[in-house]
């Protein structure tokens, strides 16, 4: 049981980090929107590519579009980290019943 409760916290704290990081990802999402950026989403994970084709578009916008992508990166690790510990929880409640 105390695997359980191990388990059970590291997810909850994955949900409130997760939850962070949306709140960070639609404040720069609200501002790279006010000033018309736009891009892919296949620009989003390739970071060479952003700052290569993205940001010379947009200079005065670099901190947040790098900051909207760092944040959407973390956003979908923690997801399948979560995914992950979802997975643990339940193998662990499966083979102990």
């Amino acid at each position: 049981m105390p695997l359980l409760i191990i388990v059970a916290l590291a997810f909850l704290a994955m949900l409130i980090l997760n939850v962070y990081f949306r709140v960070k990802v639609l404040g720069y999402y609200k501002a790279l929107v006010k000033n018309e950026v736009q891009f892919d989403i296949k620009d989003l994970l390739d970071t060479k590519k952003l700052k290569n084709e993205v940001v010379p578009k947009y200079p005065h916008m670099e901190n947040e579009i790098i900051k909207f992508s760092t944040n959407i990166r973390n956003s979908i690790l923690l997801a399948f980290g979560m995914i992950v510990l979802i997975a643990l929880c339940w193998s662990i409640l499966y083979l102990t019943s």
